[in-house]
Formats: C-alpha cells, structure tokens, sequence
C-alpha cells in the first residue's frame, strides 16, 4: 500500500515539473476547474490505466492457469475413463463363461464319492483292472467308442457337433485324429444310425495350459457354433484306459423361431422333404451351424449342470515355493478368481468339494505340504474343507492318468457341481506352475454376475 501512494506521489511530482518547466502552457487563461483537472487527471488516468493493465493481466493468467487445471482434469478424467473401460473389458473377458450339459467318463474304478446317482446325463463307466496282456492302445479304442456311444444315445444332436481332442504325447497328430474319427464311426454303426455320410468334425484342442480358456476361446472365435464335445483320453502303463467326454454349449442358446412365411402359400403337393428344406431356410438359427431342426430340441433337452469361466495360473515356471509362501500365493490366485466372477465378500465363500491332484504322501513328500497349502488358503478366506469327506485327490481316486489328466479334474469337478450344487474349487500342480479355478451352477441369463452370491463364481481351470 505505500509503495502504491509513493508511486502515485512521484508520478504526481514529475508530472507538475513536465507541466510547469517543459510545456508552454499559459496557465493564467485556465479556469480554476481546468487548471485541478490539468494537473491531477493525467497521473490518475495513468495510475488507473496500470491498475486495469494489471487487473487484465492477472484474470487472464487465472483464466490461463484455469484452462491448464482444466485441461490437465480432463486428460485425467479420460486417461481413468479409458482405464475403466479396458477394466471393465478385462472383467468381461474374464467372466464369460460357457454352460456343460453332460459329461461321460470310463474310469478303472468309480471314485469313492460316487453313489450311482450322477445328474443327469453324467455317466461314469467302471472298466476294472486291465488284463496283463492287453496293450493300451488295443484297450483304448474299444473304451473310446463305448463312451461315445453312451454319448450319442443321449444326445441325438450330438452326431453334429464338432470334436476336440486333448492331445497326446508319443503319437502323432493326424493318427489320434483318424483314430478318433474310426470310433466315431463305429459308435454310429453300433447305433444303426441312418446317416452314413455324416463325417465327424475331428480335430485337436488348440492352444496350450488352461483347457477352460481354450475352450472359451473356441466359442468366441466361432459365433456360429452352438456346442462342442471336448475329448481327453489315455492308456498309461500298468493302468486302465482313461476316456472322458464333455459337452459344452454357449450359455445364451436358445431355441430359434420359425419365420412367418410372407406371402407364400404352401404346396400341399410338394414333396415331404422339399417342406423341410423351406422350413430349415425359414428358421434364423445363426448360432446352430449344422444341427438340423429336428435334433435342435434334443440339446436343449440337456440342462446345464455347470459353468465353465476362465481359470487363474501362476506364472509359467515359477517355483510355487513352500508352506505359507504357497498357501499365499494360492490365497492370491483364489481371490483373483473371486474378482472375476464379481463376488464382493469373499469371505463368505463357501465350496462344496475340492478336486486337487496334490498326489499321495507316500509316493511324494511334498503331497502333504501341497495340500496343506491348498487348506491353509481357503482358511484364510473363510473357508473350511474336510480333505478326507470333502475333497478328491485325482491320482488316488483314479491312478494314474497320463494325458486325461486335465479332463479329469475338469470332469469331476462338473458332475460334483451338479450334485451337489455348489462351487467346486480345483487345484492343479502341473510341475512347476500352480492352478486355481472353481465350477460353479448354472448361471440364470437374467443374473447379474455382480451379485455377492457364493454360488455366482465359476471359474474352471485344469491344465494338460
């Protein structure tokens, strides 16, 4: 403040000096008004002319300043939006999930859980201890078309669906595929089905590691497929043959309508199979590929028993460490899958069954701690499991199943799903990396999947 009156007091004097002493005025031919005005109007002019300068000066840096802020909230806003949105896809793409509408297993021995009461249409065939001179190749081919064709008399429409194979280590690709195909074949033949030049779609699972997001992965890089079977067997040393077989579907199939025929009458004298041939073009069914009409209601007849989403791995060859380094990395993998499906209270998880393959303490010291770890995990989370009553360990109930081994865990965890209605949460030690997943029931197209429901997860994983 008195610097501004000094300033103003200075311009004031320097003024009057310029007036009395440098412009030649007559002062005496002012009046008094003009000659006050004459020596105070310019330095306030110009005092206030430099308080407006810097008034201007001032708003427009604020206005500059705010434009910045501004720019730099919007460029934040976009940059979070942006990371919401690939968050969100990233949720999407986790949680898509397919539906399983049935699965047939042959096995040497039925696990100690099943008491001949499997939702339908489960089956699992007991086989019982291979003859010693028998090779496991002769052995499993029979196996093969006995469960195939238990499949196909459930499922009519299933002679059009596409198969997938697990693959196998020590044959090669194009033989597993024309063996299959020959089982196929012989399954139909042993069901007197009419067809006889109806080819099976046979082909190897593609990609590698988690046999649930391949599979996802198939329907979301065929919109036109409404169904597949996915295969996985084989013939181990010393053990019996291992086929599983598992029917996947989109899980918004639905039943396609037939199209109003618009100003068409029909030819009451037209051939049988020329109406069906018009029927087949009338009905919109972009999501059925190659099943016919009439087999269309027998897949529908098959009520999903599980969902199927994506699964949680550790890092290929990471060391899955020891005691509570493993039982929290397993926490950490297991509330990963919780954040997929959307569940918001993971403490209230509660599971059904647990399907590992933490393998016998007697055979591998490092069972015991596995296993321990897999428990110390769900504690942690709420979660209490029985692992003699509630709990399945895949080389004790089954032996030894060499390549079938993913399918098998998968199987399990489907048909003890919808038994007893509740996730089942599968643990997979394949080497050196770590598996999670969990099955859960079917989801209602109407759900959402952010609901804080314990039976709302299902994330599924098993590895080859």
């Amino acid at each position: 403040m008195f610097l501004s009156v000094f300033r103003f007091v200075a311009l004031l004097v320097l003024w009057w000096a310029l007036l009395w002493f440098a412009l030649p005025l007559d002062f005496f031919a002012l009046s008094l008004p003009s000659l006050a005005l004459l020596h105070f109007a310019p330095p306030v002019a110009t005092v206030a002319a430099w308080a407006s300068f810097k008034r201007a000066r001032a708003a427009h840096k604020k206005k500059r300043e705010a434009a910045v802020v501004a720019g730099a909230a919007a460029e934040q806003h976009r940059l979070e939006s942006a990371m919401a949105v690939a968050r969100e896809t990233g949720l999407e793409r986790r949680r898509v999930h397919v539906d399983c509408r049935g699965v047939w297993m042959s096995v040497s021995q039925a696990p100690k859980w099943h008491d001949g009461k499997l939702p339908p249409p489960c089956q699992i065939i007991e086989q019982g201890l291979r003859a010693e001179n028998v090779e496991g190749e002769t052995a499993l081919y029979p196996v093969l078309q006995q469960v195939l064709e238990a499949l196909l008399m459930q499922c009519g429409a299933a002679d059009y669906l596409p198969l997938y194979l697990l693959p196998r280590r020590g044959q090669g690709d194009a033989e597993q595929i024309e063996k299959l195909r020959q089982a196929w074949k012989q399954a139909r033949t042993a069901l007197q089905r009419q067809d006889a030049t109806l080819q099976p779609e046979g082909r190897l699972l593609p990609g590698t590691g988690d046999v649930a997001s391949r599979i996802i992965d198939l329907f979301g890089d065929a919109p036109s497929l409404a169904a597949l079977l996915l295969l996985g067997m084989d013939a181990p040393p010393k053990s019996a043959p291992v086929v599983v077989a598992m029917l996947f579907s989109r899980p918004d199939l639905v039943m396609p309508e037939p199209k109003a025929s618009a100003g068409r009458d029909d030819d009451p004298y037209a051939p049988y199979w020329e109406r069906e041939r018009a029927l087949d073009r009338e009905i919109d069914a972009p999501d059925w590929a190659r099943i016919p009409p009439s087999l269309r209601p027998d897949l529908m007849a098959l009520k999903p028993l599980a969902a199927l989403h994506r699964g949680r791995a550790s890092d290929p060859g990471a060391a899955p460490g020891k005691g509570g380094v493993l039982a929290r990395g397993l926490r950490s993998l297991i509330e990963a899958l919780l954040d997929d499906a959307g569940l918001r209270e993971p403490s209230a998880l509660e599971l059904g069954w647990l399907v590992h393959d933490c393998g016998l303490a007697a055979h591998d010291v490092a069972a015991g701690g596995r296993l321990a770890a897999v428990l110390s995990a769900l504690r942690g989370l709420g979660c209490e499991l029985d692992p003699l009553d509630e709990a399945s360990d895949v080389p004790d109930a089954y032996g030894e199943t060499g390549a079938a081994r993913g399918a098998v865990m998968l199987a399990e965890a489907l048909i003890r799903t919808g038994q007893l209605q509740k996730p089942v949460l599968v643990a997979d030690f394949n080497g050196q990396d770590v598996g999670v997943g969990l099955t859960r029931c079917p989801m209602n197209a109407n759900d959402p999947i952010l609901e804080s429901r314990a039976d709302g997860c299902n994330l599924q994983m098993a590895h080859q």
